[in-house]
């Protein structure tokens, strides 16, 4: 074996060597990398755009010089904490290992702790215990350790020395006692001064800020910690009852507090107290740094909240901490540069450039950091956390059911026995620890109750209102005005109001599977039913008032109601979907204080959805409806309902958008929720029927109505003069201006739209008008009739200047159009003509240079020798439309 290998050539030991150098020399080179994704604690400023990485990259260097790892820290594009918390969540929900530490609010650790690794395993309890315990608590989630402390907040008690002076007092108050006797002597007397003066302001809105507060109060006077080891709420105590009752006596009796404090949060409690507005404030410790940089700021100073005894103070725990994702590839290195963040380097260095308070008690004795931050108040205040630890996962549900209902309580909305069984019963069902007390039966709406009997005999008042009006229209659908609005229709449309009110009838009594079922059928059903009749009769006027090319039209009724089918299918084919996927059945609704019953499907997420997609469509047809009435609006009087439809969905939207959330609250009950329901029901049908049908009985009853209609002329009315009155009416124009000698005429019947701009000219309504070009003296006479061919305004132009500025004839589309200018300063007409010579002749008219001189032979346009004898000639070609 030794001569073999002592017979290996020379140059391949090199290679050897060489190679096995090269697998040395990358194990050198390779490190490894640690990423943070870290929200920055120092606002950018365009001044100074890396505030904190001056302080934080030297600190990252001298940990890869100690540890060989590389520590690299990426800041979040923004400094809003929600919208930090939502790119978290994404990261740590898809389990993507992109980031090895996440920076955290003091209350997510709870909500992420499935999500973070167990930091106990990787660190000792002398690396992580130099941290203060209480506020350390917050990371221990279920036994693991799940975060360290970054820097933390607490909230602190501020106040206006020289006013305390000029009043006698030596000092800041220590209870809550001394805090309200000096405001009840100071606020009124600089009331006098200022009237914008108050004497304390918090957080107060209904946010997570009002939970700080609360926390400090209960904490305070012995009040609980709202949640217990067995997610049990424990707000509802003697101690607590008396400082909630205490805070709201300070807004609505002794004038401490200004009502509109109630709407405060941190940034509105600062400008109060900037503006030296308020001689305490409740706030985090920036607001002193802030406060200590204006030159001229009267004296002020920052101390513990009071207690309802002295040593009874305690600080709502804030600030950041820092965890480490366990999808990271590099755990034993995420977790010690873990440690070098919130160890006492970096805490150091960032209390002493930044004011952030450290979490470690041992460098309250570093004269360095005690320049930067009140040490010897930092060290004096007891953290009080939230219950985030208590309440895991489900700290948001459990602080947003404490700060909404606490806020009502203050704002006097609702009283402190309903705020504080509201805060149990929202918080403990968020938890699922709720233990419902004995309510009794789930309770309804029956028949027999006084309740129900009123709203049935109400409903059946409106059947038969709804029944009368449905013979009415069938005994009188000869009668011209019935006849106009389509009596088939009529009928359809009450059919669906009287099926839309028996609708109340499947809402009252014990629900049961069928009649839950039936709620969104029949309602749905009825309401669709009641508005594609209404839509499609406007439909067919708007078509046949509308008719620009055609001689006559007709829509039968049997196509209107395929229409009517389409539309009222679409809502069967919803509501079979519902039906099949996850009918509506029996729910048992609980209250913090009651039970009651209502229909819901199993699945929230089905349920909802599919009452969006029902709200969604018939909301449609509300809109179509609008539209319809809008297109209408200039039909003659017998057929125009566009402002009846205009009104009955104004109330039909104005109704919905003010009564459907409320049948969504179910803390309203089932008695509010039912009468609620029921009578905007009531309103809506009988208002619609109302609006449609009593104008209508009013012009049936209303002497000489069932005969034609006398003809007055004007807007919209129904003259039947036709073309020879428009050419009187022209006649008589120009007996002021010429002799009839010199009167060179050409007339026809055309339709013209106008707007100021050609583009908008699509949009623009056509108008039926007989026209009158005047060769000499060069103006063109434009009567606007009305849809009989009646003559209701006349206008005169000059055609001095006008110009066609486009053109179009298709005999196929049957659109012969020309654009002109220059009629007046401000617009541009389009006309419409019926044939394809007609749109030539008055093309070329148009166009001639001078009317009076065309007498080209063979190319269809008109010289003055082709006028008619009285000096007009029709150059339409058809008689009036109909």
């Amino acid at each position: 074996m030794a001569s073999r290998v002592g017979s290996i050539p020379s140059w391949k030991w090199v290679l050897v060597v060489i190679y096995l150098c090269g697998i040395a020399a990358n194990a050198v080179v390779a490190k490894t990398t640690v990423r943070a994704y870290m929200i920055r604690a120092i606002p950018v400023k365009p001044e100074d755009p890396t505030a904190e990485e001056w302080v934080m990259n030297p600190l990252l260097a001298q940990f890869e010089a100690q540890t060989g790892i590389e520590l690299q820290v990426d800041y979040s594009s923004t400094v809003d904490g929600s919208k930090h918390a939502a790119n978290v969540k994404n990261y740590l929900e898809n389990k993507l290992p992109d980031y090895d530490l996440f920076m955290l609010d003091v209350v997510w650790p709870a909500d992420f702790f499935m999500h973070l690794a167990d930091l106990s395993q990787y660190l000792t309890p002398a690396q992580y215990g130099i941290h203060n315990e209480n506020i350390l608590k917050a990371d221990w989630v279920e036994g693991r350790l799940v975060a360290l402390p970054y820097w933390t907040d607490y909230g602190l008690l501020y106040y206006r020395q020289d006013l305390l002076t000029k009043y006698g007092y030596a000092g800041p108050p220590k209870t809550w006692d001394e805090l309200e006797e000096m405001a009840l002597k100071i606020v009124p007397a600089e009331k006098a001064i200022n009237k914008g003066f108050t004497g304390y302001v918090g957080q107060y809105n209904s946010y997570e800020g009002l939970t700080c507060n609360i926390v400090e109060w209960l904490n305070s006077v012995g009040g609980g910690n709202v949640v217990d080891v067995e997610k049990q709420v424990n707000v509802d105590n003697p101690e607590a009852r008396a400082m909630l009752q205490r805070i709201h006596d300070w807004v609505h009796k002794k004038g401490i507090t200004l009502f509109d404090g109630l709407f405060y949060q941190e940034d509105h409690a600062q400008k109060k107290w900037m503006d030296r507005e308020t001689l305490f404030m409740r706030n985090w410790p920036h607001v002193g740094v802030a406060a200590k940089k204006v030159l001229d700021f009267p004296p002020f100073g920052m101390t513990r909240l009071p207690g309802r005894t002295a040593d009874m103070s305690g600080g709502a725990l804030g600030g950041w901490h820092i965890g480490l994702s366990k999808y990271s590839t590099n755990l034993t290195a995420g977790a010690l540069a873990l440690n070098f963040l919130s160890g006492a380097v970096v805490q150091k260095q960032r209390a002493m450039n930044y004011s952030l308070v450290p979490t470690i008690p041992a460098l309250y004795n570093d004269p360095a950091i005690c320049q930067a931050i009140d040490c010897p108040l930092m060290a004096s205040i007891i953290p009080v956390a939230r219950p985030t630890a208590a309440s895991s996962p489900n700290y948001l549900a459990v602080s947003r059911a404490l700060y909404t209902n606490m806020n009502n309580y203050l704002a006097n909305t609702i009283d402190l026995e309903t705020a504080l069984a509201k805060v149990k019963f929202e918080a403990e069902s968020a938890m699922g620890s709720w233990r419902a007390p004995d309510l009794g039966p789930p309770v309804y709406v029956g028949w027999s109750s006084g309740l129900g009997a009123a709203m049935v005999a109400l409903t059946v008042l409106g059947l038969m209102y709804a029944l009368s009006l449905l013979f009415y229209v069938i005994a009188k659908r000869g009668v011209k005005v019935i006849r106009a609005a389509s009596p088939t229709f009529c009928a359809l449309m009450i059919l669906g109001n009287m099926m839309n009110l028996a609708t109340i009838f499947v809402y009252t009594g014990e629900p049961s599977k069928t009649t839950c079922i039936l709620q969104p059928w029949i309602l749905g059903l009825s309401f669709s039913m009641a508005m594609a009749a209404m839509i499609f009769k406007t439909w067919r006027i708007y078509r046949i008032f509308n008719n620009r090319l055609c001689r006559s039209l007709t829509i039968k009724d049997s196509q209107l109601f395929i229409n009517v089918g389409v539309v009222v299918g679409i809502e069967v084919i919803l509501l079979i979907i519902w039906t099949a996927v996850d009918a509506p059945e029996p729910a048992m609704i609980e209250l913090a204080t009651s039970r009651f019953w209502s229909c819901k499907s199993p699945s929230e997420k089905v349920h909802n959805a599919m009452t969006g997609v029902l709200f969604s469509f018939n909301g449609l047809l509300a809109l179509s409806g609008v539209f319809m009435a809008y297109m209408t609006r200039n039909v003659r009087g017998e057929y125009n309902e566009s402002k009846y439809i205009g009104l009955c969905i104004y109330n039909v939207f104005v109704l919905s958008v003010l009564a459907i959330p409320l049948m969504y609250v179910s803390d309203l009950g089932p008695n509010m929720i039912y009468v609620v329901r029921s009578v905007v029901i009531l309103i809506i049908n009988v208002v619609m029927l109302s609006l449609f049908f009593i104008p209508k009985l009013k012009a049936i009853n209303k002497k000489g109505s069932d005969n034609s209609a006398s003809r007055t002329g004007g807007q919209g009315s129904l003259d039947s003069g036709g073309q020879k009155g428009s050419q009187n009416a022209a006649a008589a124009l120009l007996s002021k201006q010429v002799t009839e000698a010199q009167v060179k005429m050409v007339s026809g019947q055309v339709y013209v739209r106008q707007a100021k701009y050609k583009w908008a000219l699509n949009a623009a309504q056509w108008k039926r008008v007989i026209m009158h070009y005047l060769v000499t003296p060069e103006l063109l006479i434009v009567n606007v009739q009305g849809n009989n061919g009646a003559q209701h305004i006349s206008n005169t132009y000059s055609t001095a200047n006008w110009a066609v500025i486009d053109h179009k004839s298709d005999a196929e589309s049957k659109q012969h159009l020309i654009t002109v200018t220059g009629l007046n300063q401000s617009e541009i007409f389009e006309f419409q003509f019926e044939t394809e010579s007609s749109f030539n002749r008055w093309y070329h008219l148009m166009t001639a240079p001078q009317a009076t001189e065309v007498s080209k032979k063979g190319d269809g346009s008109i010289g003055a020798n082709q006028l008619s004898p009285t000096g007009t000639a029709n150059i339409m070609g058809s008689a009036p439309l109909v």
